[in-house]
């Protein structure tokens, strides 16, 4: 069976931010949770938010690189 988890603007973000010193804690979660087929919710404000953050930090291909990165089955996004 598969378990839905709520991820919020924090998480999302840190995956992306080399410098966060939880990034590793982060991508061993995705990791352990993909392997059980767990299944990530991402409210659409929470899109917006890490878009608008990747972009102002990093620039528009890393925001770009986020967003098709939702593509990967372990991420299902649902508007709430």
């Amino acid at each position: 069976m598969m378990t839905p988890i709520l991820i919020d603007a924090s998480f999302l973000y840190t995956l992306y931010d080399l410098d966060d010193k939880e990034r590793s804690n982060a991508i061993k979660f995705v990791n352990s949770y993909h392997s059980t087929k767990g299944i990530f919710l991402i409210p659409d404000v929470v899109l917006t938010e890490v878009s608008y953050l990747l972009r102002r930090r990093f620039g528009v291909h890393i925001a770009v690189l986020f967003l098709k990165g939702l593509s990967d089955p372990t991420f299902f996004y649902r508007q709430f």
